[in-house]
């Protein structure tokens, strides 16, 4: 397992809001274990909707995702910051962007994947 790579003087560093405090515990939560504890839930509760809530939880699984693929493929962050700025640009908006971006990245590099592009 990799180590966690908790945000600089973690979520309850002085100066931080209750909410961004709830926040970098929640994604730190979901990195770690794949699941906001109670408490943090009950917290976010305060500030966001249900829908929001699941916002949140939907957002860091698709860095996560996201990452997993650059990973394996072994994309520069530079290059994969292009190809996202890029990918978004062209995203449908309530369309997930993923399939588009993997799509570009094995177009423009497919000496970094270990899958074939797929078929247009």
């Amino acid at each position: 397992m990799r180590p966690r790579r908790a945000y600089p003087a973690g979520g309850d560093a002085p100066g931080r809001t209750a909410r961004e405090s709830l926040l970098l515990r929640a994604t730190d939560e979901l990195d770690a274990d794949a699941f906001i504890t109670d408490a943090t839930w009950k917290g976010l509760a305060e500030f966001y909707s249900t829908e929001q809530l699941l916002d949140i939880v939907f957002t860091v699984g698709q860095y996560n995702l996201v990452s997993m693929a650059l990973n394996t493929c072994g994309v520069s962050s530079t290059k994969a910051r292009r190809l996202i700025r890029a990918t978004l640009q062209i995203a449908v908006p309530g369309v997930s962007w993923i399939a588009p971006f993997i799509h570009r990245l094995t177009e423009e590099s497919p000496e970094l994947c270990r899958f074939p592009a797929p078929a247009v």
